[in-house]
This record gives structure tokens, sequence and C-alpha cells, in this order.
């Protein structure tokens, strides 16, 4: 079985197309990112990784390891303390919710 390709998947590859972003770069990319509830106590420490379109990732960890708040910085629910998540080239945070929601998706 050949694995499939955002160019292949017709609802991602349109909503990547929509944004202008070429098949093969990154959706999801974050650099340096850093993040803590309490400042003073990072949970997430310099983070740098580019998720790419029809590819499978998976993150793994131990519990209170930062999981699901590395996952909150990805969609956006969450402003990383330093270091930036980009969405398809453009600031996740600038990332209108009905866009974001076209391109992104977890389970």
């Amino acid at each position: 079985m050949k694995p499939e390709h955002a160019s292949d998947n017709k609802a991602g590859g349109a909503a990547l197309r929509a944004v202008g972003f070429a098949d093969d770069a990154a959706v999801i990319d974050l650099k340096g990112v850093s993040f803590g509830y309490d400042p003073a106590v990072p949970v997430i420490r310099s983070v740098t990784v580019g998720l790419r379109p029809g590819r499978v990732c998976a993150l793994i960890g131990p519990n209170a390891a930062g999981k699901s708040t590395l996952l909150k910085l990805m969609l956006g629910q969450l402003e990383p303390g330093s270091g930036s998540v980009r969405l398809a080239g453009r600031s996740v945070s600038d990332c209108p919710t009905t866009p974001r929601a076209g391109l992104i998706s977890y389970g």
C-alpha cells in the first residue's frame, strides 16, 4: 500500500493549495518553542520540528510530559513563551479558526 500524500488527499491538498502552500513544505513548523503555565517552570523547552503533509507523526511520552501542551501550542490554543509556531507559513495565532480547522486534525 502506498502512503497517502497531501496531493492525494483531495480535502487536505485543496486546503493547502488554497493558502498557496507547497505539498512538500512543513504545514506546522515549530522553532525554538518553549512554554510554561508558570513562566518560571517550563513544561516545553526549545522544541524545533516541522510536520509535513502526507506523513504520520506520533507524539509519545509519560504522563505529564507536556504532550497535550505541545498539541495546544500547535493548534494555537496556547501562545508560546518563546519561539514560533507557524501554520502554512504564517503564525498559527494569525490563522482564522475555520481555515485552521481545514488544515489541522488530530485524534
